[in-house]
């Protein structure tokens, strides 16, 4: 009397549910994370349930005083308490009633690296988002990079540009 299966599928069946459960597990405990380039718009993804009546959607940056980068209340977008560094340069996904409380953050800096918070106050669910973004390289850095060198230009006060090659 066998007590297992020794088929090759059935093992590697137990292999691969085993793998996905350890995967899913540890994902979820982890925040998500958006990588960047200086310029671009960004979406911080949130998604959340369940949608209170009285929803209040608050997206905050813990590391800056006050924290405020984007409120939505008696539904409607409010920026009373946004942070000056971010006025003007977000808004809310409208798919409040599916849970997508999304934002879109348009021309993100290195200045909004961080970690953001998601949240649906006073005592909902919340969702945490790392924000990453590269300075953007300009065209003239580009090259030098890609001719691997690299110069700096100077002057001891004449017009001819002083070249030092290191």
């Amino acid at each position: 009397m066998k007590m297992f299966p020794a088929s090759p599928a059935w093992w590697f069946g137990i292999l691969y549910i085993s793998v996905s459960l350890v995967t899913n597990g540890s994902s979820q405990s982890q925040a998500d994370s958006v990588n960047a380039t200086e310029g671009d718009n960004v979406i911080l993804p949130c998604h959340l349930n369940p949608i209170p009546k009285n929803l209040v959607v608050e997206w905050t940056r813990s590391d800056l005083p006050s924290g405020k980068v984007h409120l939505y209340k008696d539904g409607q977008d409010s920026d009373s308490d946004q942070l000056s560094l971010y006025r003007g340069r977000t808004s809310l996904f409208k798919e409040l009633k599916n849970g997508d409380f999304s934002l879109k953050l348009s021309k993100v800096t290195p200045s909004d690296n961080g970690d953001y918070t998601c949240s649906l106050p006073p005592d909902g669910p919340e969702k945490k988002i790392t924000l990453k973004v590269e300075k953007k390289i300009k065209e003239q850095e580009k090259k030098i990079i890609e001719n691997g060198s690299s110069f700096h230009e100077g002057s001891l006060g004449t017009n001819d540009p002083l070249h030092l090659h290191l």
